[in-house]
């Protein structure tokens, strides 16, 4: 009897871990199952939208990110330190899983290897165009201060480009700390000065510690 008592417990047992492993995986696909659903959807309205208006966003986001930069005199290219100190790993992380986990139809369709460097490109864009919108958040949303740069002129330089035109750059030699910064200004400050001048203009520091200044 005890023998049969333990056989019978053993075959309990087996029976109740081989109805687990069923079991578990079958309730798990129920309460994933519409979670899976309305990810589905969404991977789909993405892929959608990217294949039919990807490139007017990713334009019209190109756009928006230049109008800080021709609006603003500012600290040469601190913008888009600031964002590359602080956004490049969240942007590659975000592209990444998009390319990963919510486009698997165009995954498919571009290839591992093409898609990876696609996606790398896109990101580095990404990266490069977030400068423009960190010196609007920095110009426009949140704590503004008045700040007086002070120093003397040490040099004057341009730029020319077939597509941006002249940039003009003056570097300042500040009162404060003896630190040279490369002021992106205008046409009109540059002309009006020279190498040995004391430059004080009132500018601005942004929310982010930017300094700016209307051009």
């Amino acid at each position: 009897m005890k023998i049969c008592t333990k056989h019978n417990k053993a075959i309990m047992n087996g029976t109740q871990k081989a109805w687990l492993r069923h079991f578990v995986p079958i309730i798990a696909k129920i309460f994933r199952a519409p979670y899976c659903g309305v990810m589905h959807k969404r991977n789909l309205r993405l892929e959608y939208f990217l294949k039919k208006h990807g490139d007017k966003s990713f334009g019209l986001f190109m756009v928006i990110s230049i109008v800080p930069l021709l609006m603003y005199e500012t600290v040469l290219n601190s913008s888009f330190v600031w964002a590359f100190k602080y956004l490049s790993v969240p942007i590659v992380i975000i592209c990444f899983y998009v390319y990963f986990k919510r486009i698997p139809n165009l995954r498919r369709e571009s290839g591992e290897l093409k898609g990876i460097i696609l996606t790398t490109v896109v990101a580095a864009m990404l990266l490069l165009m977030s400068g423009g919108f960190v010196l609007g958040f920095n110009n426009f949303i949140g704590p503004q201060s008045d700040f007086q740069l002070s120093g003397s002129v040490v040099k004057l330089d341009t730029y020319e480009s077939t597509k941006a035109g002249t940039s003009y750059y003056v570097f300042i030699k500040t009162v404060d700390n003896g630190k040279t910064l490369k002021l992106d200004v205008s046409k009109k400050n540059y002309t009006a000065l020279k190498v040995g001048d004391f430059y004080s203009e009132p500018w601005k520091k942004g929310s982010l510690g930017l300094l700016y200044k209307r051009k």
